[in-house]
């Protein structure tokens, strides 16, 4: 289905900007995210996000659009509250192997 599908450089730029910033509702102004500042709690918060949602791909006018829809990836999967004690130590070991891979 993707095979053909292109992406022009406003729309990558527009997915580039979503990721980087969000729209801070007390601050009334956009916030850079720092990526690098995420601890593993926080990781693992974005991770159990997105298990509440599935992607879905629909034609729109001849086009592809890409949402999200309400999905039962989280309650399926038995995804549930993890120390940090535990999930740093495995998330430094998986970091650390990647990174000696590389």
């Amino acid at each position: 289905m993707l095979e053909d599908t292109r992406l022009n450089n406003k729309v990558l730029l527009e997915m580039m900007h979503k990721l980087c910033y969000f729209y801070d509702d007390a601050r009334k102004t956009m916030v850079r995210v720092n990526y690098g500042d995420l601890d593993v709690e926080e990781f693992g918060s974005v991770y159990e996000g997105l298990l509440e949602y599935q992607p879905v791909i629909n034609h729109n006018n001849g086009k592809l659009v890409f949402s999200f829809e309400a999905g039962t990836g989280r309650s399926s999967s038995g995804s549930h509250y993890t120390p940090k004690s535990l999930c740093g130590r495995s998330f430094n070991i998986r970091c650390n192997t990647l990174l000696t891979t590389v």
